[in-house]
């Protein structure tokens, strides 16, 4: 298994909202975040934020933000209530993204 480097890092922590954990950016996930930056880099035209912020809702549909650290699954506490759709952040994943982009 090959180490992340820093820019898988720093685009998980735009998708996911907080900074990842290794098992985060590993396996599929690691590979679906690949797969975001090939796009963003073949597309360095002018951005269009709707557009992009309509495509990550459309692609997080079943992708779901957990507000616990990772630990609270040993504990059992963990409950649907711990989980919110990212697809909510689309808007705020694109304006990251964007930003990222253009700095």
């Amino acid at each position: 298994m090959n180490t992340p480097n820093q820019a898988e890092w720093r685009l998980a922590k735009v998708i996911m909202g907080k900074s990842p954990d290794w098992r985060a950016i590993n396996g599929h996930e690691r590979q679906e975040l690949r797969r975001i930056a090939r796009l963003i880099a073949d597309n360095r035209t002018p951005i269009d934020r709707d557009r992009l912020a309509d495509a990550l809702y459309d692609s997080l549909n079943s992708v779901y933000d957990c507000t616990r650290v990772w630990e609270a699954w040993s504990y059992g506490t963990m409950t649907a209530n711990d989980f919110h759709p990212t697809q909510e952040r689309a808007g705020e994943i694109a304006d990251e993204i964007i930003g990222a982009l253009t700095a």
